[in-house]
């Protein structure tokens, strides 16, 4: 935080990173009175969040879905097909399932 600080840049420069180096977004939380900013490296972060017993129970297909919720916080049934090539079908499950 010191280096973003110094530089004057911020919040804006956090949210870049993780394009620019294809990481997971920070997780951000309140931890009253701190701001608590977690940069992950890797994408199994998330089962640290929803717990590791509920992320072993996930297929690989179902983990990318819960990574693209944590990122996006709401998506619709449509957007989440799209995105990753399935039928609505196949997105209902993962989307009721998650």
């Amino acid at each position: 935080m010191g280096f973003v600080e110094e530089r004057g840049i911020g919040m804006k420069e956090m949210k870049s990173l993780p394009q620019k180096y294809q990481l997971p977004l920070p997780d951000i939380t309140m931890n009253d009175p701190y701001i608590v900013i977690v940069f992950p490296r890797t994408g199994s972060y998330i089962g640290e969040l929803v717990g590791e017993k509920i992320f072993a129970d996930l297929t690989e297909e179902e983990r990318n879905g819960l990574r693209l919720l944590h990122e996006r916080k709401i998506i619709s049934k449509k957007d989440y097909a799209r995105y990753f090539g399935y039928d609505e079908k196949k997105a209902q499950r993962h989307l009721s399932k998650l």
